[in-house]
C-alpha cells in the first residue's frame, strides 16, 4: 500500500497504527497537500495530508478551514468500524493533544505527548518516526498502559525521555528572555524567541492568552 503524509505527528501515527500501516508499505512524505492522483485513489492511504472529510478515498485529515472535522485518529476509528475500549482511549487521549491540546491532562513527567515529543528530537528521518512512533503507541496498547497517566520507565523511551528532558530545560532557560505585556483588555500576552519547541505550550502553562514562538 502506499501512504502519503506531510509530517510525522501522534495522530498520523495512530492513524497509521489504526489503518494496518506497516514496513513493507510505501511512505511518501508530501510538501503539501497529497497530490489529486493519490487524494482521489482509495488504494491510496492519505493522512493529514488534504482531502479532509473524504475517508471514502482513504483520506483522513480534519485541516481545512472551518471543516469541524474530527482528528484523523478518529476518523480512521470510526471509518475502520473499531471497537476497542483502549483504543478508544488512545484515540481520545491523541485528540485532545491534536485538537485542545490547552486541555492536555495534566500529569507528572513524562506524558505520552513529552516521550513523543522526545522521539522526534532523536529520530530526525520523519518515516522511521513514523514507524517508530506507531511501535510506542502499539506498546502502550499491548502492555495496558493509561494514555492519560504518566508513562512508565521503559527501557525502549528511555533516550526520548533524556532528549525531552533536556528541550525542556533549554525552554527554561530561555523563558527568562519572555517579554509579556498587558492589553488594553487586560489579556496577558507573551512573546518567546526561541529555536526550541514548546515555547508556546509553557507560555500557555503559565497563563497566556496569546503567544508567539519565532
Amino acid at each position: 500500500m502506499k501512504v502519503v503524509i506531510q509530517k510525522t505527528d501522534l495522530d498520523t501515527c495512530l492513524t497509521a497504527l489504526i489503518m494496518g500501516v506497516t514496513g513493507s508499505d510505501k511512505v511518501i512524505i508530501s510538501k503539501g497537500d497529497a497530490p489529486e492522483e493519490d487524494s482521489k485513489n482509495p488504494d491510496v492511504l492519505c493522512i493529514e495530508a488534504g482531502g479532509s472529510g473524504q475517508t471514502q478515498w482513504n483520506n483522513f485529515d480534519h485541516h481545512n478551514e472551518g471543516s469541524g472535522l474530527h482528528p484523523a485518529c478518529l476518523q480512521a476509528y470510526m471509518a475502520a468500524g473499531k471497537d476497542d475500549a483502549k483504543l478508544k482511549r488512545l484515540v481520545d487521549y491523541v485528540c485532545i493533544v491534536d485538537d485542545r491540546p490547552k486541555d492536555h491532562p495534566n500529569v507528572k513527567f513524562p506524558s505520552l505527548s513529552n516521550l513523543f515529543s522526545g522521539l522526534l528530537f532523536v529520530e530526525l528521518n520523519p518515516v522511521a518516526q513514523l514507524f517508530k512512533g506507531m511501535e510506542m503507541l502499539r506498546m502502550v496498547l499491548q502492555d495496558d498502559i493509561d494514555p492519560f497517566d504518566t508513562m512508565p520507565d521503559m527501557e525502549e523511551w528511555k533516550e526520548y525521555k533524556r532528549a525531552k528532558k533536556e528541550n525542556m530545560k533549554k525552554v527554561e532557560e530561555t523563558l527568562k528572555k519572555a517579554k509579556f505585556h498587558t492589553a488594553a483588555s487586560g489579556m496577558k500576552i507573551g512573546y518567546l524567541e526561541s529555536d526550541f519547541i514548546g515555547g508556546i505550550g509553557t507560555l500557555y502553562g503559565g497563563g497566556m492568552r496569546f503567544c508567539d514562538n519565532v
